[in-house]
């Protein structure tokens, strides 16, 4: 199950899902406002986007699945984990984090603001530094891609987002955490620097951590194919999580 950054869609785990689809079952989904996906609920938070997709895995994965999140979507799995372990078979998190200074916070609360007042304009010139500067010079199509999603999503669902992610906060019950778990970060990453990710990585019993030196926060689209390795690797040797519930 692939759950993806704010912003984006499922299509932009493509190279992801031919890596694995050989192995398994893949299931990409957009998330509530997002691609195909109706807008959440008004007052919708993390934990009510984490049992839609628990109600996902429980109708179509066959009642648990291995879990790989993107920033955002990162933080999704999270939850989904906390709150439902019996779903989770092994969790990947992909440059994202558990919790914010109080500075972040305030910055992403403002960034929602500017989006409110401004719309989705606010966001394009900030795209350039989600990948790494390799990328943007050697595939300006993947820039232009992601600038013209960002363009077409809308205000009203982007802007809630980031006030949600501001409230996010699951660093003190990662320890609750017993499913096999990577945290990957990207060496060039601004936006989730690797000092955050390693945090995470930390503070999630046995947790595995991988640091791509040469990706961003865009990791799936800087760096496909270490990310595929990192991840098919990962995947080979992970058993069930307990089922606690």
């Amino acid at each position: 199950m692939l759950l993806h950054a704010v912003g984006l869609d499922l299509t932009y785990w493509d190279r992801q899902i031919e890596a694995l689809a050989d192995r398994y079952r893949v299931v990409a989904v957009d998330l509530p406002g997002h691609g195909m996906s109706d807008p959440p609920p008004r007052n919708a938070g993390i934990g009510h986007l984490a049992q839609d997709v628990a109600d996902i895995v429980e109708a179509d994965a066959g009642g648990s699945a291995h879990i790989v999140g993107h920033s955002f979507g990162g933080m999704i799995a999270q939850q989904l984990a906390l709150s439902r372990p019996g779903l989770v078979k092994s969790l990947t998190l992909i440059a994202t984090a558990a919790t914010f200074t109080d500075e972040t916070r305030a910055f992403m609360r403002s960034h929602a603001a500017s989006v409110r007042q401004d719309g989705m304009g606010a966001v394009v010139p900030l795209v350039t530094n989600w990948l790494a500067p390799a990328t943007v010079e050697r595939r300006p199509d993947i820039l232009d891609r992601l600038e013209k999603s960002i363009r077409a999503m809308d205000a009203a669902v982007y802007a809630p987002a980031w006030d949600r992610i501001a409230h996010f906060d699951a660093a003190d019950q990662l320890a609750a955490l017993t499913c096999p778990t990577l945290v990957v970060a990207g060496g060039r990453d601004t936006n989730t620097p690797v000092a955050d990710v390693t945090l995470l990585a930390k503070a999630i019993p046995h947790a595995e951590l991988s640091v791509i030196a040469d990706a961003a926060h865009m990791i799936p689209l800087d760096t496909p194919d270490r990310l595929n390795k990192e991840l098919l690797g990962f995947l080979a040797t992970v058993g069930p999580c307990p089922r606690t519930r």
